[in-house]
């Protein structure tokens, strides 16, 4: 939400500004992708804080308390990387489902 609402703060002023741009897309790709740079860190380690607090108010053993942000920092960019790679399959998948409704249909009438 942040990268979007910075992006198009700033994507009206580069439009203006340059004479090459026509919709100031590429503007608003680059502030997202520098919020996120900055952003994602910030929240995994937001995250590990907040593990580690329940793991204290929970009244775990020392040795879980300790090793709770380790594993919840190396967690989340796996947990991360396998919602890409499922989202990615997922679109293909979703890309495939008009051919295979094409194929179902004229497999239909042609028997």
């Amino acid at each position: 939400m942040s990268c979007h609402v910075s992006g198009t703060y700033v994507s009206p002023e580069a439009l203006a500004a340059s004479v090459v741009k026509v919709a100031g897309r590429d503007v608003l790709a680059t502030w997202k992708v520098l919020i996120s740079l900055v952003m994602t860190p910030a929240l995994y380690l937001f995250y590990a804080i907040v593990a580690t607090t329940v793991a204290v108010k929970a009244d775990l053993p020392m040795n879980w308390i300790l090793w709770t942000p380790f594993l919840v920092l190396l967690a989340l960019p796996c947990i991360g990387y396998a919602a890409l790679k499922f989202g990615e399959a997922g679109v293909d998948v979703l890309k495939l489902v008009p051919s295979f409704a094409e194929v179902r249909s004229v497999s239909l009438v042609a028997s």
